[in-house]
């Protein structure tokens, strides 16, 4: 601004329209010097809260909260083994029982073992998987071929079986991560000094990044609200009359420190 006034007033010297241009400039740079300090005050306010130091009982509180979060953890754990070990036998029990079929498989282009009904209306794959005609030509099946309708449950329910499994070693995966954040934060604590904010922060890190597996072992907790379904939203509100939508709001778990 100052070097605009400069510039379109140069022509005139004369001592007021310099007092009144020395003036501008003068306010202008105290603005700027003002604005200088308070981002300064704002910087040395922030580094100081960063540095206040977490007390003894605040430190030890945390650690008591991490042995909660342990004992929860190693629950977890027993439980998800048992359930891995139950899918297991279940899984023996189903292969048992399809042993024989396997040899009058067909074998599609991805490797999947295939079977067709009794009237060669449906075929279906070693999981259970429904396997239209698009996908699989029929008439690759000979004339006299195994047809699969008693089977076809133990099938699926195979199929519902491995996907448990998958599902139980992925929560498995997520309590062992919770687990080794757990053995961070103790090591992170462990010398008796770490700030406030550290502290708060480790606190809602470990919150955020808590399975559901290991809250559900913890009193008061409830798992994060799932995401909205915006195509269901939307739906809502094209369509008011057909729907109705209640609000509310899940409380947290989050143990005071």
């Amino acid at each position: 601004m100052v070097q605009l006034i400069q510039h379109f007033g140069s022509k005139d010297h004369s001592p007021a329209n310099e007092r009144r241009q020395w003036f501008i400039k003068a306010r202008h740079e105290k603005r700027l010097q003002e604005e200088s300090t308070d981002k300064l005050n704002d910087g040395i306010l922030a580094t100081a809260a960063e540095a206040v130091m977490a007390t003894q009982i605040q430190i030890e509180t945390f650690r008591a909260k991490l042995d909660t979060y342990d004992m929860a953890t190693t629950t977890a754990l027993m439980e998800n083994q048992a359930t891995l070990e139950d899918i297991e036998r279940r899984l023996i029990e189903i292969e048992q029982r399809l042993e024989g079929i396997w040899i009058h498989a067909n074998v599609m282009g991805d490797g999947r073992r295939v079977f067709l009904n009794a009237d060669r209306t449906q075929a279906y794959d070693e999981l259970g998987s429904e396997i239209g005609s698009d996908d699989y030509d029929y008439a690759l099946f000979p004339e006299d071929h195994f047809a699969i309708d008693p089977y076809v449950d133990q099938l699926k329910l195979r199929g519902e079986l491995h996907g448990m499994r998958e599902e139980t070693l992925e929560a498995r995966e997520r309590i062992h991560e919770f687990d080794a954040l757990q053995v961070e934060a103790r090591e992170k604590v462990a010398n008796g000094e770490i700030s406030e904010a550290d502290l708060e922060k480790l606190d809602a890190d470990l919150l955020d990044a808590m399975p559901p597996e290991v809250g559900q072992h913890l009193d008061g907790y409830q798992p994060p609200s799932p995401a909205p379904d915006m195509t269901a939203a939307f739906a809502a509100k094209a369509m008011p009359a057909m729907t109705s939508a209640t609000t509310g709001v899940q409380a947290v778990f989050q143990p005071e420190m």
